[in-house]
């Protein structure tokens, strides 16, 4: 099973949006689209492998937010099968209500953002529960509704049911300019990796997380860097099985944002951050011994717990930063500067460069964080 990392170079800048395209033995599956506004980034990097959108027929969305599924569409019309949440489903059916709600937010740079949104055939859509298995291209993919950042929210994990594969040959160069990225600290090309994994016994069920529906950002320079290749260990299993530590999850949204190996920021945009709820579904993935995540926003994380307590107490000091402003019910627009300005000192703190500043910010807007966490405590004030 090989896995590799796609950059779409979102409003041109790089280690912003990702899509992954997971090689199976039986064909190629692809996790995320972007937005339909990336498409022609999407498929000259699909060209560079030889591939075109017709070879997929299975796409595996995290959540129906444009940076991530905004280009659905195009792949359905080639034939392809939409996996998406239950509660996702009927907006990618009939997209209108979703695309002219975040027109009301990005007025006129909505086409540039995010490019046209079209209506999927239900007959195309399928909606798997939670802990549902999907087999597809000789793999396995566990949809595990992760709700939090948002309820149509599922993470994806992939394993590969028969013996480990061997290393994968390295990507063919791609076109570029500069700088390195890992969320692992291991060096790679930020336009296309490559990982490869072995193959990992069935999961067992986990358990289940409340339930918890959007539009939401994200964002490069073109590198010209050789693709490598990550080689991760074989995992036997163990007694009475197990769920497989050589396996990998796709988490959207829900594992936060963290790019070139910065810290971990959590994207809190309206209507759906449910901190509690995020918490539960940050519990899920502590609790897979699955060590390897890949992030939309960006790329491969193998300090799985480090990485996942972090966010999640970034999760709770955001929402403590916002609350005093939900209780004297202060306008969103009066806070978004200070919020912005604290962010930033956040980022600096960390030795981020004014570069790696703008793509946290185009990738996880702050406007949009201060305006989910306000609308998570008015909603939780009025519930108390």
């Amino acid at each position: 099973m090989h896995i590799h990392t796609l950059d779409l170079d979102f409003l041109d800048l790089t280690d912003a949006v990702a899509v992954f395209v997971v090689e199976g033995p039986a064909g190629l599956a692809l996790v995320e689209t972007g937005p339909a506004s990336t498409l022609p980034h999407l498929e000259a990097a699909l060209a560079r492998h030889g591939w075109q959108i017709a070879d997929f027929q299975h796409i595996f969305l995290t959540h129906i937010h444009f940076d991530h599924a905004g280009a659905a569409w195009a792949f359905a019309g080639k034939g392809a099968t939409i996996y998406v949440h239950p509660r996702g489903l009927p907006h990618l059916a009939a997209p209108e209500k979703l695309y002219n709600s975040a027109r009301m937010i990005y007025g006129d740079t909505m086409d540039q953002l995010w490019g046209p949104m079209h209506p999927i055939p239900s007959s195309q859509l399928r909606a798997p529960a939670h802990g549902e298995v999907i087999e597809a291209v000789g793999l396995r993919f566990t949809a595990w509704h992760t709700p939090g950042h948002a309820v149509h929210h599922v993470a994806w994990e992939v394993e590969a049911p028969g013996p480990s594969v061997e290393e994968a040959p390295p990507s063919p160069p791609v076109k570029g300019g500069d700088g390195t990225h890992s969320a692992a600290g291991i060096e790679h090309d930020a336009k296309a990796t490559t990982d490869v994994l072995p193959s990992v016994e069935e999961a067992p069920p986990a358990p289940p997380v409340k339930g918890g529906d959007g539009a939401h950002s994200a964002a490069g320079t073109t590198h010209d860097r050789p693709a490598t290749t990550d080689v991760l260990p074989p995992f036997m299993g163990g007694q009475g099985g197990a769920w497989g530590q050589g396996g990998a999850i796709f988490t959207g949204d829900v594992a936060g944002v963290r790019i070139g190996g910065g810290p971990v920021m959590p994207p809190c945009p309206p209507p759906d951050i449910q901190v509690e709820e995020w918490q539960a579904s940050l519990q899920l993935l502590r609790d897979s011994p699955v060590q390897t995540l890949y992030l939309t926003h960006f790329g491969r994380v193998t300090d799985k717990k480090a990485h996942l307590d972090e966010l999640e107490q970034r999760l709770l000091a955001w929402a403590e930063w916002i609350r005093p402003y939900a209780e004297q019910q202060t306008p969103a627009a009066d806070i978004v500067p200070a919020f912005q300005e604290f962010v930033q000192e956040e980022l600096a703190a960390q030795g981020m460069s004014v570069t790696m500043r703008q793509r946290y910010e185009v990738a996880n807007p702050s406007f949009m964080s201060v305006s989910g966490l306000l609308r998570y405590w008015n909603k939780k004030n009025k519930l108390s």
